[in-house]
């Protein structure tokens, strides 16, 4: 499985410390839509893939995985963004 919250395998990446992380992970939220920011938070609480399905009502979680999997990129070019 994967974790819980992709933007939490960028906190390596921006070194800082738990209050910085937090105004950058609310700027990241700021950037998704509703359903990617209601995704994203399940994730954080340590919802399954199947669990958010299920809630957001989509017959698998294939939907939710396409949507994570785009999420991640979006977190790619925020980070890269914030390094330049």
């Amino acid at each position: 499985t994967s974790n819980p919250s992709a933007l939490e395998d960028g906190r390596s990446i921006f070194e800082t410390s738990d209050e910085e992380y937090e105004t950058l992970e609310k700027q990241f939220l700021d950037t998704l839509n509703g359903t990617d920011r209601e995704i994203y938070l399940m994730r954080k609480q340590g919802c399954t893939q199947a669990e958010i399905a299920e809630r957001l009502g989509y017959k698998s979680h294939s939907a939710v995985t396409k949507r994570m999997e785009k999420m991640k990129k979006a977190l790619i070019d925020f980070c890269a963004d914030f390094n330049n």
